[in-house]
């Protein structure tokens, strides 16, 4: 099937989604497997408290 990642950063995807007023955040599960290597579970927790997105979706 191909590399189903996003080819966007993570940390821009979820503070554009805030900027715009957006609560809720889909990850497709390639995504959130390579930002939990890069960057660990914690630094994802912060990113999304960080800019107000309170409800996750992984796809």
């Amino acid at each position: 099937m191909g590399d189903q990642r996003s080819p966007h950063d993570i940390v821009d995807r979820i503070r554009l989604a805030s900027e715009g007023g957006v609560r809720g955040f889909d990850f497709g599960a390639a995504d959130l497997r390579r930002t939990r290597d890069d960057k660990g579970l914690h630094a994802i927790r912060t990113m999304l408290d960080d800019n107000w997105i309170n409800r996750v979706e992984v796809m």
